[in-house]
């Protein structure tokens, strides 16, 4: 599967990368709890609905010098480019990138 990172920035050009990975999956959004080093729950939190990327590696995304602002897909389904607006998230699984969406969008050309 291909993925198309790209950085857009205001007042000049964007930069963009397109990466082959293995699979591409979206986790919807989840409650969650931000504790504190006692164990003792500080506050509830809604993690937002994330892409997991497995197959990338993360030193050649960082290798780039730029943070990736949107990801683009082909939706296998629909056939239709599909654009997410996004940031980066940690995660301790190798070779998989996680991102939070923060935005979706039919990226398809008007016919």
């Amino acid at each position: 599967m291909e993925v198309t990172f790209e950085g857009r920035y205001i007042g000049r050009a964007s930069d963009n990368r397109t990466f082959e990975c293995e699979s591409i999956s979206e986790r919807p959004a989840e409650y969650t709890y931000q504790k504190s080093a006692d164990g003792a729950i500080m506050r509830s939190v809604i993690e937002p609905r994330t892409l997991v990327l497995k197959g990338i590696s993360l030193s050649e995304v960082e290798a780039l010098g730029w943070r990736p602002t949107h990801l683009l897909l082909k939706n296998d389904k629909t056939g239709k480019l599909e654009e997410f607006l996004v940031h980066r998230r940690d995660t301790l699984e190798p070779e998989t990138l996680v991102f939070g969406i923060d935005g979706r969008f039919d990226a398809s050309p008007a016919a």
